[in-house]
């Protein structure tokens, strides 16, 4: 136990050089990011053991994640603090997609710049549940965590940051040359769920972002970058 009543696990990283439990850094800074990480996961876990999380499905399947927001603990910021957030970078290098007003309109591939807290950070996580893998079906949140990216139409013209929940307009297929896990700085390209139609940054970057191409070219690939603590290796 800490000095304030905590056990020790829920707030700091442990170090070992066991084989069996190595831990990747001894860096200061890389010490506390990992400490913070395993205080959320333990935080989840704990909460999901003491949380009825039982499902009538008789009104039909629901999204685990739906039915634990249906619950007012706030243990529940551990949970949702566990997806992953990424941003998008246009296939000239350059440019990063935003969705503008952080949420509530259009999406462009024109800033040269994002970071944690910014328009360009992107709420992701697979519906399927689990680590992203090519395949996937994603859904994506803009920074003010209510509106999610969605294929106007359900594809063929605009991709705007303006759904109000996921549905079909707002599933998207993730997939990389070669398959696999999906990670940091990994080119993906995004289809509209069980459609033709790809996103595309118009120019690989510097103007308006859609869902009108039928094929898998560099306008339509994107370079996926984790934002810590969830990048991957």
């Amino acid at each position: 136990m800490k000095s304030n009543g905590r056990p020790a696990y829920l707030q700091e990283a442990m170090p070992t050089r066991d084989d069996l439990f190595f831990y990747p850094s001894h860096d200061r800074a890389e010490y506390f990011l990992q400490g913070i990480a395993h205080a959320k996961l333990a935080g989840a876990a704990a909460w999901c053991f003491h949380t009825d999380v039982g499902v009538d499905f008789r009104a039909g399947p629901p999204f685990v994640e739906d039915r634990l927001r249906s619950y007012p603990e706030p243990e529940w910021a551990f949970v949702n603090s566990l997806n992953a957030r990424v941003i998008l970078q246009a296939s000239n290098g350059v440019n990063y997609v935003v969705a503008e007003g952080g949420g509530g309109g259009g999406v462009r591939a024109d800033r040269t710049a994002g970071g944690p807290g910014s328009w360009e950070v992107l709420g992701v996580s697979a519906l399927s549940g689990g680590p992203l893998l090519s395949g996937d079906r994603v859904a994506f949140t803009s920074a003010d965590g209510i509106h999610y990216l969605q294929a106007a139409g359900g594809g063929g013209t605009s991709l705007r940051a303006a759904g109000p929940g996921i549905g079909g307009w707002e599933t998207f297929v993730m997939e990389k040359p070669g398959g696999g896990v999906i990670r940091h700085g990994d080119s993906i390209t995004l289809r509209a769920n069980d459609t033709q139609w790809y996103i595309v940054a118009d120019g690989g970057g510097g103007g308006n972002v859609s869902v009108n191409s039928t094929s898998q070219g560099p306008w339509e690939t994107f370079k996926i970058l984790f934002v810590t603590p969830h990048s991957s290796g």
